[in-house]
């Protein structure tokens, strides 16, 4: 099962944009150009030597297609990733804004029940914190995000907690970025004990626009590696 900080890596995984005036999530995961859909897929512990031997149509751990509107910002987010069962888990993540800023959200599984909800506080221009709650309303996650200069993800601090409010994880993450902007490497920090891990990004091929459409991202602590790949629809 992928964690919920090995997610946010990869979801986060995209070539740079320049700084602009007024932030968009585009922006905030470094697309370029006028992105209307994304699908992502990742597959994970890739043992092949060679990553062009990996077959196009490999079964994946994680695919995801993020439906973006012409305000450069996600309307809606699907995910289908495999759980510890095996079995596939599908949801529909949709996304309310003010004033072109992700204010709430709500998942829903395929029987349209309500499977999660999260709220979107913005404390600064380039700060906001984001709780996400079980459907009985319990805290489930709360993480407060730091944007760079260029609207950015550099920073995360991210908090889980089981049903019965007993905190579960404490960490720190962090990425770094080159002179272009690609990620070189994403840091996370267990705030309890002050162990880290730290994953590098190898940006392996690029669509004509500037986004990328392979990135092997390598976990330092025991080599295991995964793939993500991408396919981009633009807005005429």
């Amino acid at each position: 099962m992928i964690r919920f900080c090995s997610i946010i890596a990869l979801t986060l995984a995209f070539a740079s944009i320049k700084s602009q005036s007024i932030h968009t999530d585009c922006m905030e995961y470094g697309y370029v150009g006028k992105v209307k859909q994304i699908i992502k897929t990742t597959l994970t512990n890739i043992r092949a030597t060679d990553i062009k031997q990996i077959p196009k149509d490999s079964i994946v751990d994680l695919a995801e297609t993020y439906y973006i509107n012409t305000n450069g910002n996600i309307d809606s987010l699907l995910s289908e990733r495999v759980i510890e069962t095996g079995q596939i888990f599908i949801y529909l993540r949709k996304f309310h804004f003010e004033n072109l800023k992700r204010k709430s959200w709500d998942a829903f599984n395929l029987e349209n029940e309500k499977l999660m909800s999260g709220t979107i506080n913005w404390l600064t221009e380039k700060q906001y914190e984001e709780k996400v709650f079980y459907p009985g309303g319990e805290l489930k996650f709360e993480t407060v995000t730091s944007l760079n200069e260029s609207f950015r993800v550099f920073k995360i601090l991210v908090k889980s907690y089981d049903q019965s409010g007993d905190l579960l994880q404490n960490s720190m993450q962090e990425f770094s970025f080159s002179d272009l902007g690609d990620i070189i490497s994403f840091k996370t920090t267990n705030l309890n004990d002050n162990t880290t891990e730290i994953s590098k990004y190898e940006y392996l091929n690029k669509d004509k626009v500037g986004n990328p459409t392979e990135i092997l991202i390598t976990k330092q602590s025991d080599s295991s590696r995964n793939l993500v790949r991408l396919e981009y629809d633009y807005f005429n």
